[in-house]
C-alpha cells in the first residue's frame, strides 16, 4: 500500500515512555491525518521514496500474527538446513 504502520514504531496503547495520554493521542491523529501526496505535499523532498510515501494507517498486534507466523517458518527452515558453515 504504501503506508507505514504506525503501530510498529510507537506503541499507542501505553505511556510508558512518559508522554500524556491526550500527548499519544495527538501524536497518532496527527500522523494519521497526514497527506504527503495531498495537502502537506508541498513542504516534503522526495518523500516519494521513503518506506511510507502514502503516509501512515493504524494498525492492530493482530495485523501482524501473518507476518510472525511465516518469521516462525523461516526460523525453523533455517535452522533445519544449517550446514554450520558461515
Amino acid at each position: 500500500k504504501g503506508n507505514m504502520l504506525i503501530y510498529q514504531y510507537f506503541d499507542f496503547s501505553t505511556a510508558e515512555d512518559g508522554l500524556a495520554p491526550d500527548v499519544i493521542k495527538k501524536i497518532r491523529q496527527a500522523l494519521l491525518d497526514f497527506q504527503p501526496k495531498g495537502r502537506d505535499a508541498s513542504g516534503l523532498y522526495h518523500w516519494d521514496r521513503t518506506e511510507m510515501p502514502n503516509g501512515f494507517t493504524s494498525a492492530s498486534d493482530a495485523d501482524y500474527a501473518e507476518i510472525r507466523d511465516w518469521m516462525v517458518k523461516l526460523d525453523r527452515h533455517l535452522e533445519s538446513n544449517h550446514t554450520g558453515a558461515p
